[in-house]
């Protein structure tokens, strides 16, 4: 954090934050929420912050989470500047792009396992059956009404599937 420019109070102010304590050691658990705390703030303070931060002033809208990042637009060229732009900063930092997760601009995406296009996003399918899947071994535990919550958030009929599932499960409560 202070080779990227925070003063040493701050870094180790936020360093101590997002630590865990275990018999007086601390360390950075990969997967929890601190470990995304730190890479947002790194992530702001970086060249590549800049470089979306710079993206974002042009009007290109931005979606990250962890390391997949989306960009959305009205206009195919500047969607494709822009992906030249983060790949390039994004190679000069350590952070080169995936060649096999990239998808150039159109008119659908596919990420975090959620397909979406204009006016319309799913669960992928495969995700889905993963789901389906849970629902039916856990039955009508947190689980599964955690799965279906988060499914509604993305897609209503899907969810409704899920539910419609569950409730037609031998194990179902009554």
């Amino acid at each position: 954090m202070k080779r990227i420019g925070f003063w040493y109070g701050d870094a180790y102010e936020y360093a101590v934050n997002a630590t865990v304590a275990d018999k007086g050691r601390y360390f950075l658990p990969f997967g929890f929420v601190e470990s995304p705390y730190l890479a947002t703030i790194c992530l702001d303070k970086s060249k590549l912050g800049l470089a979306f931060r710079e993206l974002m002033d042009k009007g290109i809208k931005l979606s990250v989470y962890v390391d997949d990042v989306i960009l959305s637009g009205d206009d195919k060229a500047e969607l494709e500047q822009a992906l030249e732009l983060i790949g390039r900063v994004g190679s000069e930092v350590g952070f080169p792009l995936n060649a096999t997760k990239v998808q150039r601009a159109g008119p659908e995406v596919s990420a975090f396992n959620i397909e979406a296009g204009t006016g319309r996003m799913a669960v992928t399918d495969h995700r889905m059956r993963e789901f389906e899947a849970a629902v039916l071994e856990a039955g009508d535990d947190p689980r599964s009404r955690a799965i279906i919550a988060y499914v509604s958030t993305v897609n209503r009929d899907q969810s409704d599937a899920l539910t419609e599932l569950l409730e037609a499960a031998p194990h179902a409560a009554p």
